[in-house]
């Protein structure tokens, strides 16, 4: 139950709330208990004493009886449904931010509908057991209390043979709530495969429709589902087995209870008024008592998915921020690439021994073959991996000593894989600058050829672009992404093949204000078509991780043969 410990702490700044929420549970067991002396009243004093007139002050006390208790009840589920609730919002909030903590590396590894599953299902399912445990696990000890003792006051014979057959279904229970935990652990990991399926299908529809692959589809995710049914349907038998066994148990020591009772009613050493509030109260005694029993259904689910959760808190993210750490200054002298060197998980390198001296202002193309290490060069430089060895410094200064948002506030990027938002196209343009007016918005859109086709759209620039922009074409969700890049105006720029998806037209156009923005700033374009950087400042050669040849495009033509293969297999026609 460790993992119980940690939501304590999520639990602790509430103990004003929790505090009140046990007094007026306490008042709850009391009166709870209070109305069956009052029902062991009605009996004797006006049915069995025929004294009618004492009636309406009983009933009045009864009615006051139950009243408080409805009030008791309502104001103790309200305020421990409240605190179940914010221990979960905060815990969801925790797990969000720490996610956005993680490195890019940890992403790679978990599939998108993994991490989903963690914040929507196992977070989920620890907040119906939340709000179950607060509602009902201080709560039922309390009525079961107040309960047994009222019965032992009654008579204390009967109330033993009624509870004192319950030990004997302690180790049943216990045996299966292991079993139980084993199979909620894999119900929580089957139904984040299941999410995961979803998601990476629904993002790839278009693939799946074009390859005619929806009955594979269907039949993968009925054979993932039914896997599913059956781990639900092995809870299910365990969960109907145990509070099944304690109505068994206790059912037999009430049979015994109830004998008993009939003999000491005979012998005239039991009222009827107790006997038949006794059996009231046995009857209602039962209830919490099985309550309990269920409750351990959502303990085990609990525990499986708060493992879930820990496990994934207790990850560390691999790209921190040293303390002390500085903001990075306004970029105006080189970037240099020191000895670096860099493997994914600690294999093979990627890059090896990269030594680079970037000038203020310069173009650098990043060409060779695929898997040549052009792209993790860049991100090296935006921290999402650090370099195993070497490393990598802006104006002299290490960029391991510089605030990570500080660093990638002075880098701006546009990929090939266009990414954009579910939002509208000016909050997509203005993406990481929300407080930009809409005249920057547009001047950027102009100057990346954008503005045109944004004027045609239903809303202009508040028109809701769909999830990954899909209501746009290739090039449109090009253009967005570089007016992105040229509102943030940044001192160093990284374009991966930005102009691919381009016409000829809008590629002229579109090139022409990069170069406008890339005037006094550094700029690493990763080349797949050569043609768009025959006029860089340098183009650096790449093959297997390492660094083959540096110069311009004429020079390379004459003396480096890798690139010189390249460009002929591009334009050989």
């Amino acid at each position: 139950m460790s993992n119980f410990k940690r939501l304590y702490k999520y639990i602790t700044p509430h103990w004003r709330k929790v505090s009140v929420a046990f007094v007026f549970m306490v008042c709850y067991a009391l009166l709870n208990t209070l109305q069956f002396w009052i029902f062991k009243k009605i009996i004797d004093e006006s049915f069995i004493a025929k004294n009618i007139s004492i009636l309406p002050y009983i009933i009045s006390a009864a009615f006051l009886v139950i009243f408080f208790k409805i009030v008791s009840q309502y104001v103790h589920s309200y305020l421990m449904n409240y605190i179940g609730l914010s221990v979960i919002r905060n815990i969801r909030d925790e797990v969000y931010a720490h996610l956005h903590s993680m490195s890019l590396s940890f992403f790679n590894k978990k599939r998108t509908g993994e991490l989903m599953s963690h914040l929507l299902n196992d977070i989920s399912t620890i907040q119906n057991t939340i709000t179950i445990l607060f509602s009902d696990v201080f709560l039922q000890p309390l009525v079961i209390l107040g309960l047994g003792c009222y019965i032992f006051y009654l008579h204390w014979k009967l109330a033993f043979l009624c509870v004192v057959i319950y030990p004997l279904a302690i180790w049943p229970i216990v045996e299966y709530s292991k079993k139980l935990r084993r199979i909620n652990a894999g119900v929580q990991e089957k139904l984040s495969d299941i999410t995961a399926l979803l998601q990476e299908v629904f993002s790839s529809i278009s693939i799946v429709k074009a390859f005619s692959m929806e009955n594979y589809e269907i039949k993968k995710f009925k054979e993932e589902n039914n896997r599913f049914f059956k781990l639900v349907m092995k809870t299910i038998k365990i969960n109907l087995a145990i509070p099944s066994l304690m109505e068994l148990f206790g059912s037999i020591g009430f049979g015994f209870a109830v004998y008993y009772g009939a003999k000491e009613i005979t012998n005239g050493k039991l009222s009827t008024g107790d006997f038949i509030s006794f059996t009231a109260a046995v009857l209602a005694f039962y209830k919490p008592v099985r309550s309990i029993t269920q409750i351990n259904n959502n303990i085990q689910q609990a525990e499986a998915a708060s493992s879930r959760i820990f496990t994934l808190l207790d990850v560390k993210p691999q790209i921190i921020e040293k303390d002390g750490s500085i903001d990075l200054p306004a970029v105006k002298n080189s970037i240099k690439y020191d000895n670096v060197s860099f493997s994914y998980e600690n294999k093979e390198n990627i890059l090896q021994n990269i030594n680079l001296d970037v000038k203020p202002g310069q173009m650098i193309a990043l060409v060779g073959p695929s898997g040549a290490g052009k792209t993790t060069i860049v991100n090296l430089l935006m921290r999402f991996y650090d370099p195993d060895m070497g490393r990598i410094t802006i104006d002299g200064i290490d960029i391991k000593d510089v605030k990570i948002r500080s660093l990638r506030d002075k880098i701006g990027i546009v990929t090939q894989d266009t990414i954009l938002f579910y939002d509208t196209v000016r909050n997509n343009i203005a993406y990481g600058h929300q407080e930009a007016e809409l005249k920057s918005v547009m001047d950027a859109a102009k100057r990346a050829n954008a503005e045109d086709f944004i004027e045609m759209l239903p809303k202009k620039y508040d028109t809701i672009i769909g999830e990954r922009g899909v209501q746009l074409s290739g090039g449109q969700r090009q253009r967005l992404a570089i007016a992105r890049a040229i509102l943030k105006n940044p001192p160093i720029l990284i374009l991966d093949e930005a102009t691919s998806s381009l016409d000829t037209e809008s590629e002229r156009q579109v090139q022409s204000a990069i170069k406008n923005l890339m005037e006094n700033r550094t700029t690493f374009a990763i080349a797949h078509r050569l043609s768009t950087i025959v006029n860089a400042d340098r183009i650096v050669v790449l093959e297997k991780g390492r660094i083959v040849d540096i110069g311009k495009h004429e020079e390379l033509l004459q003396k480096c043969a890798l690139y010189k293969h390249l460009y002929e297999m591009q334009f050989k026609e």
